[in-house]
């Protein structure tokens, strides 16, 4: 006598395999997902950080009178007659006072300045411009 169909046994462990199987690309969907969202909100920041590096870069190259405070998080200059000043504090950077980044898309903001150059550094980017001599 032939049998047709399958055994509780066979059922049973292909059932095991096809959630194993099934389990398993859900998994790597997910972490897929994760790094695909963690890439984009780094390059969101990373862009935010290098529009605001040329901004800041364009407006110091045009400025004269720089002043950097003693915590280095602010710079004051000029351009022509108006006094410009930027400042970052607790994750946001503001221009005379405007909220130029959101809260948190910059985690660290330093400027020095001597007698010759202006250098800022924006999270892991770093940018030294000379300073226009009168």
């Amino acid at each position: 006598m032939k049998k047709n169909g399958f055994t509780l046994v066979e059922l049973l462990s292909s059932l095991a395999l096809s959630l194993m199987v099934i389990s398993l690309l859900l998994f790597l969907v997910g972490r897929t997902w994760r790094f695909y969202r963690q890439t984009a909100k780094n390059n969101n920041s990373a862009q935010v950080v290098l529009i605001i590096m040329e901004r800041l870069g364009r407006e110091i190259r045009n400025g004269h009178s720089f002043e950097a405070t003693s915590a280095h998080n602010c710079l004051k200059f000029h351009i022509k007659n108006n006094q410009i000043n930027y400042c970052w504090d607790k994750g946001l950077l503001k221009r005379d006072g405007q909220p130029l980044s959101n809260q948190g898309e910059i985690k660290h903001l330093e400027f020095v300045v001597n007698n010759e150059y202006v250098r800022m550094c924006v999270d892991n980017y770093e940018q030294t411009i000379a300073i226009r001599k009168k």
